[in-house]
């Protein structure tokens, strides 16, 4: 981290940050009782453009989160922080990207910690949905590199080449308990081809392979084809359909016998496929985005590997350009193994007043309804849980 500091020092670069304050009141996620919850958080930035076109950037968000007392659980203050880094090298027709990201201190875990339009695919950020582990509060860490190639070939025709190393998992007695420490290496490799001015196809090989440290294995292999389609100026669809092939190994001693215990190979579909529609009407700007996918996954709790299935809503409007409300609503269903049919799915209505860029003020309510801890017991009450969101933030920019 110091010699990409000394390395942007010697170069123009734009520095950003913003300091958020939120409280939230609901239930929580483990206990299904009344919380309260504070956190406050800073969100810090830089971008810096080296010679020959390389550009390098930095986003480290530190969060303290005070929670009040639930059940028998005592009050707590926890600090977590999460961030990336990323060096870009880009050649005519071809554009390197290495990328960093990371996470520890004590996490977290209850479903709706989060604001559930954040990005799915964080690897620092805590189920939306379905299962969580049997404490809120864990020391955690967790660390993803990887390095993409893209490379355009022709006008029409481009290749990506993605290596992915994650490791991550709890720290300490408690932690390592809840959370087994997992490492995953994953490669995959993308054609696309223009075919028009409207439509793109393509075609995707991957493979995973992961391993816990209670002995869980596994594998993925998979390849898919796919077509996307501009539909209209502002509208554009698109639809993948794959097979992949899952291979659990897990010693019937190890936590991952909760899904698949022994050795069991399984050839499962996999799809995904997704809508984009956005304009204005009048003074009104509007976007909605529909998804959906059914792609092999790996517990986190346990390391097993399964077929997971998801689905995602979102839609805003802004009246003004300082205004906008919006809604979410996802779900999610494990479609393979012995927790087959477990689920989850939630909902978050919010309304953002900026200041400024970088300055404003945001209300939410998010909803989730989950599968019981005891799956595997009909009769287990399912979770419903609520949360009331208020937050400011205030942030500013600068170039040197």
């Amino acid at each position: 981290m110091l010699a990409l500091a000394l390395t942007l020092l010697a170069v123009p670069i734009e520095v950003s940050g913003a300091a958020t304050v939120e409280t939230q009141a609901g239930t929580d996620a483990i206990t299904n009782e009344r919380s309260e919850t504070a956190n406050l958080s800073a969100t810090l930035q830089a971008l810096g453009r080296l010679e020959g076109g390389a550009q390098l950037s930095l986003l480290d968000v530190p969060r303290l989160t005070w929670a009040s007392p639930v059940g028998t659980a005592p009050q707590n203050l926890s600090v977590f922080n999460a961030g990336t880094a990323a060096l870009e090298l880009t050649w005519p027709r071809t554009r390197l990207r290495l990328t960093e990201s990371y996470g520890f201190g004590k996490q977290d875990f209850s479903v709706l910690s989060q604001s559930l339009q954040a990005d799915p695919a964080n690897p620092t950020a805590p189920p939306t949905t379905g299962r969580v582990p049997e404490q809120r509060f864990l020391p955690h860490y967790t660390t993803s590199t990887a390095l993409a190639l893209d490379a355009a070939h022709t006008r029409a025709f481009r290749t990506t080449a993605t290596v992915t190393f994650t490791a991550g998992g709890g720290l300490g007695t408690a932690g390592r308990t809840a959370l087994p420490w997992q490492q995953t290496l994953g490669g995959t490799l993308l054609a696309n081809l223009l075919v028009s001015s409207l439509d793109t196809a393509s075609a995707q090989v991957n493979s995973t392979v992961s391993r816990s440290d209670d002995g869980t294995q596994t594998l993925a292999v998979g390849g898919s084809i796919g077509w996307r389609r501009l539909l209209a100026p502002t509208t554009s669809g698109a639809l993948t359909l794959g097979v992949a092939v899952l291979i659990n190994h897990a010693p019937q001693s190890a936590t991952g016998a909760a899904i698949v215990s022994g050795d069991l190979t399984t050839p499962v579909p996999t799809l995904s496929a997704s809508l984009t529609h956005g304009g204005l009407v009048g003074a009104t700007r509007f976007a909605f985005a529909l998804d959906g996918k059914a792609e092999p996954a790996v517990d986190f709790l346990t390391g097993a590997l399964y077929l997971r299935g998801s689905g995602r809503l979102t839609g805003s409007f802004s009246p003004q350009p300082s205004l906008t409300f919006s809604a979410t609503l996802l779900g999610d269903r494990i479609l393979s193994g012995d927790l087959r049919g477990a689920w989850g799915g939630g909902a978050e209505l919010a309304g953002t007043l900026r200041f400024t860029e970088l300055s404003g003020l945001r209300l939410s309510a998010r909803s989730a309804i989950v599968t019981p801890a005891a799956v595997l017991l009909p009769d287990a009450p399912v979770p419903r849980l609520w949360n009331v969101v208020a937050s400011v933030y205030v942030g500013g920019h600068d170039r040197f």
